[in-house]
């Protein structure tokens, strides 16, 4: 196999893993100005840090993917942050590990999950992100 094949076939392969349920939240690229504008809006965020060559990271993407499809998850932003490519900015998160999760309500930290694929504690996460504070 040539390795433009090879490349191409790695590719698609990663590009299926990715490849996750319709989602009831909005998923986007992290960026420092979303971000802050959506902790101003007292939005739920979560902050998704992932490799994309990461097979943990993969993993637990498709699980939050399939948490959020959920319709009680609506109102969440997952802002996916690259590990190998936005250094400075897991950096400013305390983030010492690639497939991190961190849930905030505005500028509220409310939970955070490490390198963890469970489904429902993933859920947990998410759920601590749209929780009332009252």
């Amino acid at each position: 196999m040539t390795q433009a094949r090879f490349s191409l076939a790695l590719s698609a392969a990663v590009a299926a893993l990715w490849t996750t349920p319709s989602s009831a939240a909005e998923t986007v690229e992290f960026t420092r100005e979303a971000f802050e504008a959506a902790q101003a809006a007292g939005r739920a965020v979560v902050v998704d840090v992932a490799a994309w060559w990461c097979p943990v990271c993969i993993v637990q993407g498709r699980h939050v993917a399939t948490v959020v499809s959920a319709p009680e998850f609506d109102k969440v932003v997952v802002m996916r942050l690259g590990w190998g490519s936005q250094e400075a900015e897991w950096k400013r998160f305390n983030v010492t590990q690639r497939g991190t999760l961190i849930a905030f309500h505005g500028k509220e930290e409310r939970a955070r999950l490490v390198f963890e694929t469970d489904t429902d504690k993933i859920r947990g996460v998410v759920q601590a992100a749209v929780a009332d504070t009252k």
